[in-house]
């Protein structure tokens, strides 16, 4: 069977979203800028999953997540990344441990559908990345604000083409505890 390469994503608001794309056409320089579309805050990427095991991991995930509380990620601002080779314009976010979490969770999940998936990177600082360059990413920076309220998450198919990565939502996974919104000041 075919593999599909799927991720795990936040959803943005389309007026962060909005805002985010403008930020990334007015700073992209030379670089190629990532559709509004295509926006998102990772959680995990898998890489080549078995088309056989989407369901069973949709089934996983949703069993994984369901338990955690809802909360929101804290933007940071719009900076090159990553530190160590900045070929890339990110939006930031504070560091939180519910993200870490969250993350963790969802790598546990998947393990048995996508064993070549590296553990989940960048979970201790998440991003949204707008711009990608061939070389070093311009020092641009940008003041953004705002907040994703991160009540579900989504399995993302990615199908690469020639005008780039092409996604497909196949399934939103809600946060479904009980408990309220933990409002605690992020980490």
């Amino acid at each position: 069977m075919a593999n599909l390469r799927l991720f795990v994503a936040v959803p943005l608001p389309d007026p962060l979203r909005g805002e985010l794309a403008a930020v990334a056409e007015r700073l992209a320089g030379d670089g190629r800028v990532v559709p509004a579309a295509n926006l998102h805050v990772t959680v995990h990427f898998f890489g080549g999953v078995d088309a056989a095991a989407a369901a069973p991991l949709e089934a996983a995930l949703r069993d994984a997540v369901a338990p955690l509380s809802p909360f929101a990620l804290a933007v940071a601002g719009v900076a090159p990344g990553p530190r160590r080779r900045p070929r890339m314009l990110w939006a930031t976010f504070a560091p939180d441990a519910r993200f870490r979490d969250l993350a963790r969770h969802v790598h546990e999940a998947a393990a048995p559908f996508a064993p070549e998936a590296r553990s989940p990177r960048g979970t201790a600082a998440p991003h949204v990345t707008l711009v990608r360059h061939r070389g070093t990413a311009p020092n641009g920076v940008a003041d953004v604000s705002g907040s994703v309220p991160v009540a579900a998450v989504e399995l993302v198919s990615s199908r690469l083409g020639p005008g780039g990565a092409v996604y497909e939502v196949l399934a939103r996974l809600p946060l479904e505890a009980t408990a309220p919104v933990d409002d605690r000041e992020p980490l």
